[in-house]
């Protein structure tokens, strides 16, 4: 009888460790599919990415070859203070981020474009970090004053 008492105690054990196996095995999936559903959403919805493509921003001619206005348009981001966070001349392309107050965190993208010999044009695109301010800077316009200035 203490055999039978002993099989049956083994089984009952063994079934609930089975038992025990398949629910971990079902939380620790929900919980892996939580962290990569979380980690897609938030790569998607980071503001480092510019929602604007090219031919949304302000854009402006000017008179002068293209590496003058590229010279003019990194001085233009370092008077203004911007944090310069990548350039790539032969791109054209140019990432900063406002540390005013007024507009602290938008990212600024200015690109750059070639026309002829003697000749650019300068686009500016920036992102509000904050899409609930209802005051910021248009540093669209203020961008493209500043390198004309220079430039002059």
């Amino acid at each position: 009888m203490m055999l039978f008492r002993l099989a049956i105690a083994q089984r009952d054990e063994t079934n609930i460790m089975v038992q025990g196996d398949s629910v971990n095995k079902e939380i620790i999936m929900k919980l892996f599919l939580i962290i990569i559903s979380s980690i897609f959403i938030l790569g998607c919805g980071s503001s480092t990415y510019f929602d604007n493509a090219p031919g949304e921003g302000k854009i402006a001619f000017f008179n002068y070859n293209y590496e003058k206005v590229w010279a003019a348009a990194i001085s233009a981001v370092d008077e203004l203070q911007l944090e310069l966070k990548t350039q790539d001349r032969d791109q054209g392309k140019i990432i900063a981020l406002s540390t005013s107050p007024e507009s602290a965190g938008d990212n600024v993208e200015i690109i750059i474009s070639k026309v002829g010999e003697v000749s650019a044009t300068v686009e500016v695109i920036f992102i509000l970090e904050n899409k609930r301010r209802t005051e910021t800077v248009d540093w669209s316009d203020i961008i493209i004053k500043k390198i004309r200035k220079i430039l002059q």
